[in-house]
Formats: structure tokens, C-alpha cells, sequence
């Protein structure tokens, strides 16, 4: 089955859920939302056969790309030409089919550049009170969103931004126990994504 983001041709901008379909042969129904960091996006749908250019518009994620081999034509992702964006890809990277029309990533010119990046990802010990803070020896800890159980003695944060893509400082809030199939258990650390803001 054809994931439910399938780039239609309707429009250039990733960012509008118009451009986008959830069928892959034809141009509606448009989803509710765009493609995000647990999607794969299709590029394109299966009538679609004219030249695409698809601007990012902001910073964006997808789980992977797919191009598909009906669109014989080219396909080029730019930023958008306000400042060059960054994509970033989750494991189910980049296929182009064999085809497919040639498939550009971003330009050499400044505000059509595009970094196609991966998560980081840290893992960080539940330290014995409710909330955990790292480094330990950090004065000014910022503070996070609350994190979800994922499995046992782990627990998940949302991504935490940091501008320069380090993390100098997170205090996290975490549960008392998560669920396993022992029962509930004491998480014993965190798996935190790391982007570039």
C-alpha cells in the first residue's frame, strides 16, 4: 500500500496540504496534514508526468522519498528562495526509481540551497528524582515538553532544538515507570533526538 503523502503537482510548496494527495492516482482528497518526520512522501502521483519543482518553504521532515518512475521528467527540491531549509530524512532514505526523471536536490543558490540531514540521537540516564538534567554540572538548564513511555525502562523525549546543534542543557520531566511486559518498571534512560534549529 502506497504511503499517504503523494506529491499531485497541484501547487510548488511542500509546506501546503494542497500539493499534496492521499492517493497515489489521483490529486484529491489532500491529507490534513503535510508529510512529517514519520512519513514517507511519494513524489509523485501516478498521472503526473511534467517537469516538478517542489519548494521546501521551511525546514521539513519525512521518514523517506520516493520517487516514482511515472514521472519520467524532472524533479528538483529547492528552499524556496526566502533561505536555504534543511530536510531531514528518517531510515527509509531516498529512492528513485530507475524510471524516473532526474531528481535534483536543492541549488547553488543562496536561499535554494537544501541540507538533507539525519537526526542525532543521545541517550541520557534517569537520574533518581523526577526530573534529569545534562550535563549534570549545568547552571541553566532549559526546560522540555513532557516525554511519552516507548517500551521498557526507556522513555522518549520530543526533539529538543538546539541552535548551533549541540545540546549544552536539557532538564527533562520523566514518568515514574514505564510500561513492560514484566509490568510497570522505572525507566533507566532517555533517547532524545537532537536537531540544528
Amino acid at each position: 500500500m502506497p504511503p499517504p503523502f503523494n506529491w499531485d503537482g497541484s501547487g510548488s510548496d511542500w509546506s501546503l496540504v494542497g500539493s499534496w494527495s492521499t492517493l497515489v492516482s489521483a490529486t484529491s482528497p489532500d491529507p490534513s496534514a503535510i508529510p512529517g518526520a514519520a512519513d514517507v512522501a511519494n513524489l509523485s502521483i501516478n498521472s503526473l508526468n511534467s517537469a516538478q519543482i517542489v519548494n521546501l518553504n521551511a525546514s521539513q521532515a519525512a521518514q523517506g522519498l520516493v520517487f516514482l518512475g511515472t514521472n519520467t521528467t524532472t524533479t528538483t527540491l529547492l528552499g524556496g528562495g526566502t533561505e536555504d531549509e534543511d530536510l531531514t530524512r528518517g531510515g527509509s532514505g531516498i529512492s528513485v526509481n530507475s524510471s524516473a526523471g532526474a531528481v535534483t536536490l536543492g541549488s547553488a543558490t543562496s536561499g535554494q540551497r537544501v541540507a538533507i540531514t539525519r537526526p542525532r540521537w543521545m541517550y541520557l540516564p534517569c537520574l533518581a528524582a523526577a526530573t534529569t538534567t545534562w550535563p549534570p554540572a549545568s547552571p541553566t538548564p532549559s526546560s522540555s515538553a513532557p516525554t511519552s513511555a516507548s517500551g521498557p525502562n526507556s522513555t522518549d523525549t520530543p526533539s529538543i532544538l538546539a541552535s548551533d546543534a549541540t545540546l549544552d542543557a536539557v532538564s527533562v520531566p520523566y514518568p515514574a515507570s514505564v510500561a513492560s511486559t514484566q509490568g510497570p518498571k522505572a525507566p533507566r534512560f532517555f533517547k532524545l533526538q537532537i536537531t540544528k534549529n
